[in-house]
């Protein structure tokens, strides 16, 4: 082989030992696709819940309503990924922030996991309309707790989803609409599906 060759083969070689190092030889989680992991997805998990969300003992907030989804059905898409519920817990924990707050890639397609695109990137998914509603896109097939209005930012939200009492913003899973994500208030002792997300 050409020596020229061989100094340019050299350095790929140790770039994917490097790449698969650390990661239990686990190439998908290494290496991820198009510089974001490839796509975001969201889905349903089959849970729900009253407004005040308790899982593991007694935990509330961001730790239950994760809990919650990770708990139920995780569709094959989201192997190797972040799972998250996707709702805004409170105004520091929105929908909205996620990508500040717990790394989800911006610059990535949303799709329904069951194979519908619903926006072009985050900023699509938060600018209103949703190219397929949820219940086509993910089957969810009732109103879902999300905490937020129509930009993901968060709005009335049982008390970070802590309280029986009050109300908790929900979106409707038929619509594309700006309501899909904010339709209105529930009753914090309302039983409603959660959503999850995996990036």
């Amino acid at each position: 082989m050409h020596a020229s060759l061989r100094s340019a083969i050299v350095p790929l070689s140790l770039l994917a030992a490097l790449a698969l190092a650390g990661c239990g030889g686990d190439a998908t989680v290494a290496l991820p696709l198009g510089g974001g992991g490839g796509p975001i997805y969201l889905f349903d998990p089959g849970v729900s819940s009253a407004g005040r969300v308790i899982f593991g003992g007694g935990a509330y907030g961001r730790s239950s309503v994760d809990g919650l989804v990770a708990s139920g059905t995780v569709p094959g898409v989201c192997a190797g990924k972040t799972v998250r519920a996707f709702i805004s817990v409170n105004t520091t924990d929105s929908i909205a922030n996620m990508p500040a707050n717990h790394g989800v890639p911006t610059s990535q397609p949303v799709i329904g996991a069951l194979g519908p695109q619903l926006a072009a990137d985050w900023a699509d998914l938060l600018d209103g309309a949703i190219a397929a509603n949820l219940q086509t896109a993910t089957g969810l097939g009732n109103f879902f707790w999300s905490g937020s209005d129509d930009t993901g930012a968060a709005t009335t939200h049982c008390s970070s989803w802590t309280s029986s009492s009050n109300n908790g913003w929900n979106g409707r899973h038929d619509l594309a609409s700006s309501s899909w994500l904010a339709l209105g208030a529930s009753l914090c002792t309302n039983t409603l599906p959660l959503v999850g997300i995996c990036y």
